[in-house]
């Protein structure tokens, strides 16, 4: 995992070296890297850059050592790379004029940072491997892969999560919307944006909307062909890896998509499948492995145990996604524990919704009515939440209403692209500690080509059926599991039922619904979480076991995060496991 800070003078000073306003932070953020890095240990500083005029500084720290593959320095220039990109792009970047133009022509997943004598640059692909966090002071601004380094710079030195009314949309949706965190004075750049910030300047650009336009007369098969040659570039950054990928592979579309891009782009890869012999998820995900002649492993569900079973304390669960994601999702999502660096990639499918038209998929049919009730599922006024939490709530739905009278179809694009991938899907995908992650679907130039295809004909599914018959023709008569492609007909149904699953967080017939429900229940008068939702209202619906369970995990995130303190007890999770009976029936 890798991290940065940067930090510039709103004005040029004759400040003394020592009380210089950028110095001074950059100290600050090194004495408070320990708390505002989620690895196991403290991170090293492979990095400090300060401009000649001492106007404008950057810090990087890694878990990961050195690498000629992320990081350029040539006298007093430098050039880091958060994220994975080829050796061709790093030196592309270091190249053009200016940086957020050279970006968009750069494939990978990444933020680049490039330091000059006159300031920083810094740019994003479409989907960055990390965030962008934006602060200032009367003297400084600052701008950081971390909200907390950005907070921390800013005078929150106990990094204090103190923005309540940010949470609002945890509550709703399980992650944090728009450009909230949960630090007062601390904001996310939106998708897109870029960055260039020196001695007594900074110029935010962006967002520009990666959506391309295409006319009614678009060529789907044309479309699929590029989609599959950026696929196959995009997976070329994987070929000189020491050990092969792992890839989770299933009976689905996403998974079988991404075996069979990186079957066509000559990269070695083993797959596990999770279920037993039999699954239909299973038998379907053999089928798969064995046409691309690659070894497969079936690995049984954890939850799946009959009888008795011990899981996670819900509270240290909590305090381990707060501290890893900075509270920006929910503990509803677990994510792994801080680690040591092994150093292999960890290959995803997130980002696959896109080719099937974001939002627009579950829809039986995208209308304006549809697109509304999209966006109220998301924003909507409840009885739960206080009018300051639904006024919130309201504003946020706003834009997004506008855009779709204008056009469903873009809204619904748009609205899963920076909300459901740009704040929940980074959240997960930007806190490996261990491994590295690597998304092709989120490729810069991937994405690029997969959004320059109408919606409608990725809602159909005939662009990620295509592009299946395009990579591994061999492929093509294997059944989906579940239902077959959209275009196909949805009447049909396979024959072999789904695997059950047994999930623990449903709380059913468990005493973890006591326990979280003990958690949250507002404690005082003064009771922070009092600002978010309705008191009356939130005992009602826990003693009528009327609450969505994960909401119930929603609001317990927002507990420990409103409690939660880097530096104290939190920061040290107990060792606690919670018997949980699995009833037969659940």
């Amino acid at each position: 995992m890798r991290a940065f800070v940067a930090v510039s003078r709103k004005r040029r000073s004759r400040h003394p070296p020592q009380r210089d306003p950028v110095r001074l932070r950059l100290e600050e953020a090194e004495q408070v890297v320990g708390a505002a890095f989620p690895t196991a240990e403290p991170p090293d500083l492979v990095e400090a850059w300060i401009s000649p005029s001492g106007g404008a500084g950057v810090l990087v720290w890694s878990n990961e050592g050195l690498s000629s593959g992320w990081l350029m320095r040539k006298g007093e220039n430098l050039l880091v790379v958060l994220g994975m990109t080829s050796r061709d792009g790093l030196s592309a970047m270091w190249k053009t004029r200016r940086l957020a133009k050279g970006v968009l022509t750069t494939p990978g997943t990444f933020t680049a940072v490039r330091c000059r004598r006159r300031g920083i640059e810094i740019a994003s692909s479409v989907m960055p491997a990390s965030q962008l966090y934006f602060g200032e002071t009367d003297d400084i601004r600052v701008v950081a892969s971390r909200a907390a380094f950005v907070s921390a710079l800013c005078g929150n030195v106990r990094l204090k999560m103190d923005n309540v009314l940010a949470f609002h949309s945890m509550v709703r949706a399980g992650f944090l919307t728009g450009v909230d965190t949960p630090y007062k004075n601390v904001r996310l750049l939106p998708l897109n944006s870029s960055v260039i910030m020196g001695d007594g300047f900074c110029e935010l650009s962006g967002p520009e909307h990666p959506v391309g336009v295409t006319g009614e007369a678009f060529d789907v098969e044309r479309g699929a062909t590029t989609v599959a040659e950026a696929l196959v570039e995009s997976l070329a950054l994987m070929r000189d890896r020491d050990a092969p990928l792992r890839l989770t592979l299933s009976g689905g579309r996403d998974s079988r998509l991404m075996a069979a891009a990186l079957h066509a782009a000559g990269v070695p890869f083993e797959a596990v499948t999770i279920g037993f012999p039999g699954d239909t998820d299973v038998e379907l995900a053999k089928v798969v492995a064995e046409k691309l002649r690659v070894p497969i492993r079936v690995q049984p569900r954890a939850d799946s145990v009959e009888g008795q079973m011990f899981v996670e304390h819900p509270v240290n669960r909590a305090r381990r996604v707060v501290d890893l994601a900075e509270a920006t999702t929910s503990a509803w999502d677990d994510l792994h524990p801080p680690t040591g660096w092994v150093g292999r990639v960890s290959i995803s499918g997130i980002g696959g919704e896109v080719l099937r038209g974001g939002y627009s998929y579950s829809m039986t049919e995208v209308t304006a009515e549809e697109a509304r009730r999209k966006v109220h599922n998301l924003f909507g006024a409840s009885r739960l939440h206080t009018v300051h939490s639904n006024e919130a709530a309201q504003a946020r739905a706003e834009p997004w209403l506008r855009l779709v009278e204008e056009d469903a179809f873009r809204a619904m694009d748009l609205l899963y692209l920076y909300e459901r991938l740009g704040r929940w899907g980074l959240a997960r995908a930007s806190v490996t500690t261990r491994n590295a992650f690597f998304s092709p679907f989120l490729d810069n130039l991937v994405l690029r080509s997969v959004l320059g295809i109408p919606p409608d004909l990725r809602m159909s599914e005939r662009l990620s059926a295509s592009l299946v018959s395009l990579l591994a023709p061999e492929l093509t008569d294997v059944p989906l599991e579940g239902r077959p492609w959209r275009f196909v007909g949805s009447d049909h149904r396979e024959p072999t039922p789904r695997a059950v699953r047994r999930d623990w967080r449903l709380l059913t017939d468990t005493g973890l619904y006591e326990l979280i429900a003990a958690e949250v229940l507002p404690r005082e008068d003064e009771d922070p979480l009092c600002g978010l939702v309705n008191a009356t209202e939130l005992r009602r619906v826990i003693e009528d076991r009327t609450i969505r369970p994960s909401t119930l995990w929603h609001l317990l995130t927002v507990r420990v995060a409103l409690e939660f303190d880097r530096y104290g007890a939190y920061r040290q999770a107990r060792e606690m496991t919670v018997p949980v009976f699995m009833s037969s029936s659940q």
